[in-house]
């Protein structure tokens, strides 16, 4: 089977997908790696197909917007506007991109406010939808833009799941459903937005941590598979420089603590 998988971010965002990809192309499959152009030789280097999609998050990030994004904490309602004016500008060509790369493919796997679950639909071919954190709605905890002090129940936490999904559906509404509209003669998606629609059709998703830090909860249905994490394997044929391999045998093994390509406090 041909696979397209789709995503867009930083390294962090790119790498377990490639991981991905390689165990899809070891069970059989032609894998299509579709991403920004900064990770071509990346993708390339293990073996994987790739397709260019609109962005360099690296020069995004380090703008003052992209700045003021991230400085943005745990207001969930800043992170949101911060992020859709980094987005906006990009977006269009983001979705065109997203057509081509998809081109051929019989199965595409993507994030659910990416271009290919709804290239998916114009293409008649399953669409599996994929996180590398907890995204579908569920009683057991809420939304992770939401740092309530207190436990305020099951009920509250689903409902900052569905008014999370609501409020990046009602940004990306317009611009999304012209696309359909013009790019791909579709019908436009109505005010409860594509995760809905996923809820409802039982639509597979795949979330790439594990179950031993973030236990699959109780309400979620068996269409939502927590795999484990997405890693690469380590390359054996390499060694650590000599003043490196010295600072790690002198004394007790160091503990790192990283935070991948965020660069703020």
């Amino acid at each position: 089977m041909q696979i397209t998988i789709l995503t867009a971010g930083t390294r962090g965002d790119v790498q377990p997908y490639v991981a991905l990809g390689l165990g899809l192309k070891r069970a059989g499959h032609a894998v299509r790696l579709a991403t920004h152009a900064i990770f071509r030789d990346f993708v390339a280097s293990h073996g994987l197909d790739f397709a260019p999609v609109e962005g360099n998050p690296k020069e995004i990030l380090s703008g003052a917007k992209g700045q003021e994004l991230l400085e943005s904490g745990r207001n969930s309602l800043a992170f949101l506007r911060h992020g859709l004016r980094l987005l906006r500008p990009v977006l269009e060509r983001m979705l065109a991109d997203s057509i081509a790369a998809c081109e051929g493919a019989e199965a595409i796997i993507s994030p659910f406010a990416f271009g290919g679950y709804h290239v998916a639909e114009k293409m008649g071919v399953p669409c599996v939808g994929s996180a590398l954190i907890p995204l579908a709605r569920t009683r057991a905890f809420p939304n992770i833009q939401v740092h309530p002090r207190w436990k305020l129940g099951g009920t509250f936490n689903y409902l900052t799941h569905a008014l999370g999904d609501q409020a990046l559906w009602t940004a990306l509404r317009q611009p999304i459903n012209a696309w359909r509209r013009e790019a791909l003669s579709l019908p436009p998606i109505g005010f409860g937005g594509p995760m809905r629609v996923m809820h409802q059709k039982r639509m597979p998703y795949l979330y790439g941590y594990s179950q031993h830090v973030v236990p699959k909860p109780p309400d979620w249905g068996e269409w939502l598979h927590v795999t484990g994490y997405w890693f690469l394997d380590s390359a054996t044929e390499w060694q650590p420089p000599n003043n490196l391999h010295s600072f790690l045998s002198d004394g007790p093994p160091p503990v790192y603590v990283g935070f991948g390509s965020m660069t703020p406090r």
